[in-house]
């Protein structure tokens, strides 16, 4: 899977990351501050047809994917890395 642009601030996207595990493949997605039902339903269809796949060679979740959901509150706590200052 080719590695998207930055998207900017101000644009609402959600986060797939995927760990290949040696029998099961995660999708670890990270959904913004209160999705709405359009958004989800636009995840779930990228999801399926595109994310899936492009891993699978199928658009099915034949037992080979688990998939996690993670709210990205709008309250959580950054920290710099590199200075280790609270953002």
């Amino acid at each position: 899977m080719a590695a998207s642009a930055a998207v900017p601030a101000a644009v609402r996207a959600a986060k797939i990351d995927v760990i290949k595990g040696t029998t099961l493949t995660t999708l670890v997605v990270t959904v913004p501050h209160k999705p709405t039902s359009k958004e989800l339903a636009t995840l779930q269809t990228t999801i399926a047809e595109r994310v899936i796949r492009d891993l699978t060679g199928c658009a099915c979740l034949s037992g080979a994917i688990e998939m996690v959901f993670r709210d990205e509150f709008a309250a959580s706590i950054r920290v710099d890395l590199g200075s280790g200052q609270v953002l």
